[in-house]
């Protein structure tokens, strides 16, 4: 517009629509008058919907001061009551001015913390994720969103729905998912990305506060958190074995050690004083774990050859013989372990003679 303006009740049509179909919305005047550039506002609603872009109607007489003429209002040369010749031929829709008015989520958090501290989830323990919007938003029905738990790249065999569980009618929703015996997730867990096919689940609706206006569906997705791991699988005992040897090579005698090694097929941490029992002849003896060692993913038992001690075929080990002795062994995530092994066959090389205090041939 050339020259300076002056301007009374004046309104921009915009033409905001889908599949064909617009409606006008009016854009009113910001700024500019007195000067040679004019402002028009508007502020988008929740039921705004222009995924081709938004269009500013062309206008066309003076005569046609209507919303689809373009112009409403008056708009005359500075200084004068003469009202300009205010035609134009509008602006074409463009893909850079898009509407989309719908609830969007602007943010996604993890907010809880494990129980078990160290970042690890346990079996029947809650995750809830918080996914805030730009608007208050209404929760009606059955409304789930989708986490990752073990993500390798396989949607199908990670993705688990976290139920709606509070805050409707304001601009954040939190949803939580207990974990499963089997959960595993060692590098941390994520959230889906929103899409029309993923992420949101449920037969019910999330909506603007106060509308009909659905939320929009895509928002990122939240990558791997790594102070949220799951663990829920116990530790076992992968392998029992004696490792020590009599000090003569033949057969052990009152003082010396027997030291048995209990692998785990994790790092364990250990309270308390377990011990795993051993047959010495037909005799149970209990090997002790040393107070030095409280963790680790493998234990070493100690039991000290005791006077009268006597064993010809060699010390063996009973199946399931691991006594906890109201002690606890543990991972980092808190599961208890799987204390069950296979009997260790006596074996020759582990025999005890201390009949004479000296090794027996």
């Amino acid at each position: 517009m050339d020259g300076h303006t002056y301007l009374r009740a004046l309104l921009l049509a915009l033409a905001l629509g889908v599949n064909g179909s617009s409606t006008w919305r009016e854009a009113g005047y910001h700024s500019g008058s007195g000067s040679s550039e004019l402002v028009f506002r508007y502020r988008v609603q929740p039921e705004d919907l222009d995924l081709d872009g938004v269009s500013v109607a062309a206008a066309a007489t003076a005569r046609n001061r209507t919303p689809a003429g373009g112009f409403t209002g008056t708009i005359n040369a500075a200084g004068t009551d003469f009202p300009i010749d205010y035609t134009h031929p509008g602006i074409e829709p463009a893909w850079r001015q898009r509407v989309d008015g719908r609830p969007y989520v602007r943010s996604i958090r993890i907010i809880s913390v494990p129980a078990a501290g160290q970042g690890i989830y346990r079996a029947n323990e809650v995750i809830e994720a918080a996914f805030t919007f730009d608007t208050p938003v209404v929760v009606e029905g059955d409304v789930c969103v989708e986490l990752y738990v073990g993500y390798d790249g396989n949607h199908s065999n990670a993705v688990r729905e976290a139920d709606y569980q509070r805050g409707s009618g304001t601009d954040t929703l939190v949803f939580g998912y207990t974990v499963r015996p089997g959960d595993m997730d060692s590098r941390g867990i994520m959230a889906a990305m929103g899409t029309e096919s993923t992420g949101f689940c449920g037969s019910g609706t999330i909506k603007a506060h106060g509308t009909d206006v659905q939320r929009n569906p895509q928002y990122l997705m939240l990558n791997v958190q790594s102070e949220h791991r799951v663990d829920t699988e116990p530790p076992a005992v992968s392998a029992v074995s004696i490792v020590s040897r009599p000090a003569d090579g033949r057969a052990y005698v009152a003082g010396e050690t027997v030291v048995v090694e209990v692998a785990f097929s994790e790092e364990v941490t250990v309270i308390g004083v377990p011990y795993i029992e051993l047959d010495i002849g037909g005799e149970m003896g209990g090997a002790t774990l040393p107070a030095s060692q409280v963790t680790g993913s493998r234990l070493a038992f100690e039991y000290e050859v005791q006077s009268g001690d006597a064993d010809g075929d060699g010390v063996g080990i009973s199946a399931n013989s691991l006594r906890l002795n109201g002690s606890d062994i543990h991972d980092r995530a808190g599961n208890l372990a799987d204390l069950s092994f296979d009997t260790v066959a006596a074996d020759p090389d582990q025999r005890v003679s201390t009949a004479t205090g000296a090794a027996g041939s």
